[in-house]
């Protein structure tokens, strides 16, 4: 109920904040540039940081993304939780990789993956390095 009041009844699918965005788009393309070099330039520096750290305390190699938020490392523990239990006991959480191959009620237990998230502060990036680099 709450969300038809946000709808428009001509439209259904299109809210009014796509009305807006829409409207951004329209009169601040400049700005919106901006911001796409500006976050991009923040995933990479944070992966360079964040990259250099994971390699360093884990071992595991690195896959260069090309712009994205989320970055990829081969482990090489006995399974993707066991990689990522490891990373928890160094203080940082990571996503194992066998969620995202096979059947979702029965996922491989070791596709040899996982990811982490550069879209974070430069401050964040730092402080998870810096705790990495710290652990034993």
């Amino acid at each position: 109920q709450s969300m038809m009041t946000m709808m428009d009844p001509l439209y259904i699918c299109t809210n009014w904040t796509q009305h807006a965005l829409g409207e951004y788009f329209r009169e601040s393309t400049d700005d919106f540039q901006e911001h796409i070099k500006s976050l991009n330039a923040l995933l990479q520096e944070n992966w360079v940081i964040l990259r250099d750290a994971f390699v360093k305390r884990f071992g595991w190699t690195a896959i260069e993304p090309e712009g994205t938020m989320y970055a990829l490392f081969r482990h090489t523990e006995e399974s993707d939780l066991k990689a990522c239990e490891r990373a928890l006991k160094a203080g940082v959480g990571i996503c194992p990789g066998n969620v995202f191959f096979g059947d979702v009620r029965a996922p491989p237990s070791n596709s040899g993956w996982v990811r982490i998230h550069c879209g974070v502060s430069r401050e964040k990036a730092q402080a998870v390095a810096d705790l990495l680099n710290a652990s034993d």
